[in-house]
């Protein structure tokens, strides 16, 4: 027992202990340290088709192998594309959805959902396309400008709280970022200052490239209420693949170009193998190709092993 909180028992020390799930994603494992932070708030937020659904959906199968997950998809979803995203982090469990006749009731059930320790996580997607119940019964009033805020400043006030009852859980919420066109480069989020303030940890994306067969995509903490000295200045990248989702396998293949350790100034190549051009190992995985990426894997735990500059002051 610590001496410096006597009131605190072993087990209540060992549930309030920070603990760090990789997710087999290395220079996003990086930006955070050792890997997604358990009992948190994530807000990933970006302009729109940046990957942000795809990619809450390959994090909260990470939190937890098996397990239930409640998705509040509000944008209507692809339940192929949903399973086949989860897949790839590795989940096997189930997904369930709350009510949606209005969004207080959705907010409840997620709220409900995460004091269950069955659930491992759940997703909101997205704060902008989650409707009030007045909305939807036209009350387009004065009175209900900016319900949708006052709604949401209490849960995430009661989502802290859930998430203490259930540390290996996470909520995942989306938001749009959507510029201010009055005010030249200004931008905004839905919601109001109760999701930036209560989020553990802020996740900005943006596009890097778009083909047909991948997109690469640039990621930033903007937040980790955890600390981390520098975590801003530790960005990540991921390669989502259209219909499959965020591909561990090619998002490897991508750091190590990104950290050096790619053996070819074109192809791709690593102990002395050639996998040809990226393009078409992405197509390959698109088509459904068993490709063992393991070396690249291997060579990115070796070097991440120890602390690491930021890559971006590698170049």
């Amino acid at each position: 027992m610590s001496s410096m909180f006597p009131e605190l028992d072993e087990e209540t020390i060992e549930q309030r202990k920070i603990v760090r799930q990789p997710t087999g994603l290395a220079s996003f494992d990086r930006s955070l340290f050792g890997g997604l932070i358990l009992k948190s708030i994530y807000e990933i937020y970006g302009y729109t088709h940046v990957g942000k659904s795809t990619l809450s959906y390959f994090l909260a199968g990470s939190v937890r192998p098996t397990g239930k997950l409640m998705l509040a998809d509000f944008e209507h979803y692809d339940p192929a594309y949903v399973e086949s995203a989860l897949r790839l982090s590795g989940f096997d469990g189930t997904v369930h959805e709350p009510r949606q006749e209005y969004g207080e009731q959705a907010l409840e059930d997620i709220r409900s959902s995460l004091l269950d320790e069955a659930y491992s996580g759940a997703i909101l997607d997205s704060v902008g396309a989650l409707v009030t119940k007045a909305e939807l019964e036209g009350e387009l009033t004065d009175a209900n400008m900016g319900l949708k805020a006052r709604r949401l400043a209490p849960f995430m006030r009661q989502m802290l709280y859930a998430l203490k009852r259930n540390p290996d859980a996470c909520l995942f919420i989306i938001n749009h970022l959507h510029a201010i066109m009055k005010l030249g480069n200004a931008s905004t989020t839905h919601g109001g200052v109760a999701i930036h303030n209560n989020a553990h940890v802020r996740i900005r994306l943006s596009t890097e490239k778009v083909a047909d067969e991948y997109q690469i995509v640039n990621g930033r903490i903007d937040k980790n209420r955890y600390g981390g000295k520098g975590a801003d200045k530790r960005p990540f990248k991921f390669v989502l693949v259209p219909n499959v989702g965020v591909h561990p396998g090619l998002t490897a293949v991508q750091d190590c170009k990104w950290f050096g350790l790619n053996e070819s100034a074109t192809r791709i190549r690593i102990n002395d193998t050639d996998y040809g051009y990226f393009k078409g190992l992405a197509g390959r995985v698109q088509q459904g190709e068993e490709i063992d990426f393991s070396p690249f894997h291997e060579a990115l735990r070796e070097y991440l092993s120890d602390e690491v500059d930021d890559p971006e002051t590698e170049k």
